[in-house]
């Protein structure tokens, strides 16, 4: 289980890849399915919150090495520099969640973290479907982003509803 915050309700996120089949060569697709139970995590809890910073900041590095290893074509400089963009803002932006003045500064900013995390998702999906990378090189990162974005979707919804009934 991916993060959690005492007694808050666990949410269940899937998300869905199609990717060419690598292993016959044909370009049909398969579906690899990811699914994530998350808890949502609050930047209150400083040991949690270190943890998040840490594995943001780790999933941007995972992004560098991804994109420094990908063909060296026109089409894989563009996407990667896309994929740089949205992957290296999810820990920076992350870092600004936690220095939030207000609730709504809280949420303003975490929505910027789940925008940029989908983001990368997409980008990686991208990358898969085009080609350019294989399953196995893409699998790790697409989930870590998957994760984040789910973790970020949960503390989103959970920050509104607090701030709804406070």
């Amino acid at each position: 289980m991916v993060g959690s915050a005492g007694n808050a309700p666990a949410r269940r996120f899937r998300f869905c890849l199609t990717t060419p089949d690598l292993q016959s060569g044909n370009r049909n697709t398969s579906l690899l399915s990811l699914e994530f139970r998350v808890k949502s995590l609050e930047c209150s809890d400083s040991m949690k919150h270190r943890n998040l910073q840490l594995r943001t900041k780790q999933f941007a590095l995972e992004v560098i090495k991804f994109c420094e290893s990908l063909p060296k074509d026109e089409t894989s400089r563009i996407l990667a520099r896309q994929l740089l963009r949205s992957g290296t803002s999810v820990g920076a932006n992350y870092r600004a969640v936690c220095r939030a003045k207000s609730k709504v500064d809280f949420i303003s900013k975490f929505k910027t973290v789940l925008k940029e995390a989908d983001e990368s998702g997409f980008w990686i999906e991208l990358l898969l479907d085009a080609g350019k990378t294989n399953t196995k090189e893409a699998t790790p990162l697409l989930r870590e982003a998957g994760e984040l974005t789910a973790i970020s979707m949960a503390s989103v919804n959970t920050a509104r509803a607090k701030s709804a009934t406070a």
